[in-house]
């Protein structure tokens, strides 16, 4: 069945199913199950070693900041409220360090899961196996540069919002959804970046394939409540995203009287 005469629900589902189904192609295919072990690794390293980090830090930090917390309360022999704030201190350091870690990760493995993108792309026959050029690479880094600042810049202003919305009792519930829709269009970048697409084209693709999208984040969200899962899943889901849209590039190949390809 062709995307374009998918349901609403099934287009959801084509995007829930997405990351599964990048496992599956990352295990098939050799070349890209070598570039997804390569974030992989990467991000191993970093969370081995910035772990390791973390709990030295806060073995020694923690009982530094209980200690002032509890003259700032006015708690000057310490006591009860010292050791809470040292029991409380420890998850919070521990997950805030998890935040810097996975941030980390991303920007060091960003070049590996570019490459990984492109080669999926290939494979799903949405873009031309073309000889290096470095000329043309440099010209392309270049723009795709300046459309990754722009696209940070905007997504730092979305998540600043979201993050505040997360503290609203009803509204906390809209900022999840927020943050795994950032997480969705940031891999599905990939792609775009692969495509070498500009921000009107993306911000049309993703207008016109919102249902996959949301699909995608629906499944992100709840796979990356285990923790360490992103670092398996983030490089199936850049070649899923590949997939999806390979398949759009194909559906509108196929319906050339079709502007946006399948929905």
């Amino acid at each position: 069945m062709k995307a374009s005469s998918m349901s609403v629900w099934a287009r959801f589902w084509l995007g829930v199913s997405s990351p599964f189904r990048g496992v599956r192609w990352v295990f098939q295919k050799r070349e890209l199950m070598f570039w997804a072990l390569a974030p992989f690794a990467v991000s191993l390293i970093v969370f081995v070693l910035g772990i390791g980090w973390a709990i030295s830090m806060l073995s020694a930090q923690v009982p530094a900041w209980a200690t002032w917390g509890a003259l700032a309360v006015g708690a000057a022999d310490g006591g009860l409220i010292w050791w809470l704030l040292a029991i409380g201190l420890w998850p919070m350091g521990l997950v805030g360090s998890g935040l810097l870690l996975y941030v980390i990760a991303k920007l060091i493995a960003a070049p590996f899961l570019a490459l990984l993108a492109e080669r999926a792309l290939i494979h799903f026959q949405a873009k031309a196996d073309l000889p290096f050029a470095f000329g043309h690479w440099m010209r392309l880094s270049a723009r795709m540069l300046a459309v990754s600042l722009v696209k940070a810049l905007i997504f730092g202003a979305l998540a600043g919002v979201l993050f505040v919305c997360s503290f609203i009792p009803g509204l906390n519930i809209l900022a999840v959804i927020g943050f795994a829709i950032i997480v969705a269009v940031d891999l599905f970048d990939y792609s775009f970046e692969g495509m070498e697409w500009g921000l009107g084209a993306r911000w049309q693709f993703l207008l016109a394939h919102k249902s996959q999208v949301l699909g995608l984040a629906f499944s992100l969200g709840g796979l990356m409540l285990i923790p360490g899962l992103n670092m398996l899943i983030v490089p199936a889901a850049v070649v899923g995203g590949a997939e999806m849209l390979a398949l759009s590039a194909k559906a509108l190949s196929q319906n050339p009287t079709s502007p946006r390809g399948p929905q």
